[in-house]
């Protein structure tokens, strides 16, 4: 157990972790922001052994139900993608300093009615922006990858695909296969040669391999994805117990 303020890390209990920009202006602007954390959250999961069942990215914010082993390797996880994404994304945008809010805010999820309640609240963060209708419609909490692996496009076919997108789907497989992070002007060059329909068919691709949810232990919780789907749609209500110090 990890005490971090008035917040308590626990040894493998599921944490509610939030964290905001600094001075909540917009972090994820773009696809490539995204998709950029999204591949350093991944690496630092299995550098990590993280687990993560819940994970949504707002523009000035951020939400993961995620647990480890021990706590302190759970408090290491977020420093380390933190500060990878940082350094990467402020040598994108030339800009200095802390991109997010310290310390992070977090709550353990013990118990299985917590669990349910905590992964319906961040799959429908975008809902209660006003972002989408349904929480399964919004691409960056990743729920749509559960049952699909390309929920927002075309299936993906190499040998019908152009010259173009066979390229740029090719570059990203040579880093995927070894769970590198894509930094942003990497990503900016794989999808600036593609159409509107191939960027939506290579976002797709890459999202499903590189997202950090765990779907089978997702659907452990609710019993399968349509069950989780029907909760999530009924789900009603907040999180009051984040705590930072």
């Amino acid at each position: 157990m990890r005490q971090r303020g008035r917040a308590t890390i626990r040894d493998g209990i599921y944490q509610h972790i939030y964290q905001r920009s600094v001075d909540r202006s917009p972090i994820f602007k773009n696809s490539l922001d995204a998709i950029y954390f999204i591949s350093v959250f991944h690496r630092y999961s299995l550098i990590h052994k993280i687990e993560t069942i819940a994970f949504c990215l707002m523009v000035n914010h951020l939400h993961v139900l995620s647990r480890a082993e021990d706590a302190q390797r759970l408090d290491d996880f977020v420093r380390d993608y933190s500060s990878t994404f940082a350094r990467g994304y402020n040598e994108f945008y030339n800009r200095r300093g802390h991109l997010f809010q310290r310390p992070y805010g977090s709550a353990p999820k013990p118990g299985s009615k917590s669990l349910r309640t905590c992964i319906s609240y961040i799959n429908n963060n975008p809902v209660e922006a006003g972002k989408v209708k349904g929480m399964e419609q919004y691409v960056w909490n990743l729920f749509a990858y559960a049952d699909s692996g390309f929920p927002f496009s075309e299936e993906l076919v190499l040998r019908k695909s152009s010259k173009a997108l066979r390229k740029s789907v090719a570059e990203a497989e040579l880093r995927m296969r070894d769970n590198a992070v894509l930094p942003q002007i990497f990503l900016k060059n794989i999808f600036e040669r593609l159409c509107e329909k191939e960027k939506m068919q290579l976002r797709d691709y890459i999202l499903k391999r590189y997202s950090p949810v765990d779907y089978s232990q997702l659907k452990s919780v609710f019993g399968n994805i349509e069950e989780a789907k029907h909760a999530m749609h009924s789900f009603i209500g907040r999180e009051y117990d984040l705590k930072c110090e």
